[in-house]
């Protein structure tokens, strides 16, 4: 690719407000730049998704309606809409609420503060150019922004003498490369290189948590406080520890502290879904009836309308007379505008109806289960999970299948409250299908065992761990326990230390094997 200046750029602006449109381009054109489209919210923008030629997107922050640009983005990378190798900025009248809520890219994210000096715009442009010119032919290598490597190339690449911006792409690359190679202890010794303070933080508090490092977390939480960072994840971080604990009545304490008129609607989803495991059904429709938005937003709408009907198909796995939950069901589905929104919520509509047709238990959807399963890979968390009701509900033999391949999806999203709301749906329906101990822990250890065939350790420890908990005396799953926390290095892991399960091994009746095992692992 030949190299590109300034004047070549060509640019998008995603701003709801008309005059702050007209004064961001009319600086852009000072610049030399002639090649700028501008659109209102992200209903406009991701109708042209497809025709996307931008070098740079500049956001807003409030597009008019409750998607807010931090939403959008999040939205576009989780849905693989936005290349990886296209810079993003925000300019904005909100730059605190933008940087409490930033989703990750490997691209450096700037947010400038409206309104925006010539000069701060210029330096944006010229470090948006650098960066394309430096990093594109490499991201175009990447397999989004899960960057997908082969080979060792790009940890060998030296950092010393590179610009700030691109040392931090390099490292974020590095980082991720070793992750996937289960090396997360060098690449925290290579997160505490990387010269943006914001990313530096999260990618150790990712790091960390992959390691069960429970002291490490807390450390950095009193350090992200203290430095006034990532306000709103930071909620969300310590409620990922709390839901890793399984101690839901604190993360909805957190949630309870966030002002609830600023809540976004997946935060408003999130809350609901916790009154839905500690209060019931019934307080948390009546929440989130209350919550319904006064003004026309089909986004705010229909996002509520979709976790309304979530909640109905979770309480009809455990209510066996499902005739007023059907017709409520009918009635959030009549009511969702499909089409409108932004964000593809069609991708939910024949699930939906085939939600309405397992509560009469109609064989045709056992006919759509089995069909379906040879689409797996083009299905999100959320679809993966809306399918495991459906299997629950026609006793369908995929509904292990669905699980697994919600919790693979569930793997790769950031921390948002979307994740923390799809895994305690999943939570839920793991305990649903298997509501015996020895049941879930054979289920977990068999995970495990799946993903150290995908060479996913931390995944498989985390797997493992599970099982433990679930049967600490069944000799298999301390002993799997152990040798996956040995074969990352680790001496704990959330509070279990190699020494524990070694001695609790030693005082378990074992068979000729597992001692032959616990040896070796001991040597």
């Amino acid at each position: 690719m030949a190299p590109i200046n300034i004047t070549q750029l060509k640019i998008l602006l995603v701003d709801h407000s008309q005059e702050g449109k007209a004064s961001l381009i009319k600086l852009l054109r000072a610049q030399g730049i002639s090649q700028i489209c501008a659109v209102s919210n992200g209903t406009e923008l991701l109708a042209q998704v497809n025709e996307l030629q931008a070098d740079l997107i500049i956001f807003g922050f409030d597009l008019g309606d409750a998607l807010r640009a931090t939403d959008l983005l999040r939205y576009m990378i989780r849905s693989n809409i936005l290349p990886t190798w296209i810079p993003v900025a925000f300019v904005t009248e909100q730059p605190e609420q933008v940087l409490a809520d930033l989703p990750f890219r490997i691209l450096p994210t700037p947010v400038l503060a409206k309104p925006v000096s010539e000069s701060k715009l210029l330096a944006l442009l010229k470090q948006s150019v650098m960066l394309i010119n430096a990093t594109r032919p490499l991201l175009k290598a990447c397999h989004g922004e899960h960057c997908q490597f082969a080979g060792t190339a790009i940890l060998e690449t030296p950092t010393e003498k590179l610009p700030v911006p691109i040392k931090d792409v390099v490292l974020t690359l590095k980082i991720m490369s070793l992750m996937q190679n289960n090396q997360v202890a060098q690449a925290r010794t290579l997160a505490l290189q990387i010269s943006n303070e914001q990313r530096r933080f999260e990618w150790l508090l990712n790091l960390v948590y992959a390691q069960g490092d429970a002291e490490e977390l807390l450390k950095l939480q009193q350090q992200l406080q203290q430095a006034n960072l990532l306000p709103q994840k930071r909620l969300l971080y310590q409620m990922r520890m709390l839901q890793q604990r399984q101690q839901l009545k604190s993360m909805l304490a957190l949630c309870e502290s966030m002002h609830d008129n600023k809540r976004t609607p997946n935060e408003i989803n999130l809350k609901a879904t916790l009154l839905f495991m500690l209060q019931g059904y019934d307080a948390a429709d009546q929440y989130l009836s209350a919550k319904s938005p006064s003004r026309q937003d089909p986004y705010a709408i229909n996002l509520l309308l979709i976790w309304r009907i979530t909640l109905v198909l979770l309480q009809s796995l455990q209510q066996p007379d499902a005739r007023t939950l059907k017709t409520s069901l009918m009635q959030f589905s009549g009511q969702l505008r499909w089409d409108q929104g932004a964000i593809d919520f069609g991708r939910f509509a024949d699930f939906t109806q085939l939600a309405i047709k397992a509560m009469d238990n109609q064989p045709e959807v056992n006919d759509a289960l089995t069909r379906l399963q040879l689409q797996a890979g083009d299905f999100d968390v959320f679809q993966c999970l809306l399918l495991t009701y459906l299997a629950i509900k026609m006793a369908h033999p995929s509904a292990s299948l669905w699980l697994f391949r919600a919790d693979s999806k569930l793997a790769q999203m950031h921390i948002s409250a979307e994740r923390l709301s799809a895994g305690i749906i999943h939570g839920y329906l793991f305990e649903h299908i298997f509501a015996q101990q020895d049941a879930k822990s054979a289920v977990y250890n068999h995970w495990g065992r799946k993903y150290v065939q995908l060479k996913q350790h931390y995944r498989a420890l985390n797997m493992f761990y599970k099982a433990w908990r679930c049967s600490p005396d069944i000799p298999r799953y301390p002993l799997n326990l152990l040798h996956s926390m040995q074969g990352l290095g680790l001496e704990q892991f959330w509070g279990c230390d190699q020494q524990q399960l070694q001695q609790h091994l030693q005082s378990l009746v074992l068979t000729d094997k597992e001692k032959s095992s616990l040896k070796k692992i001991s040597a």
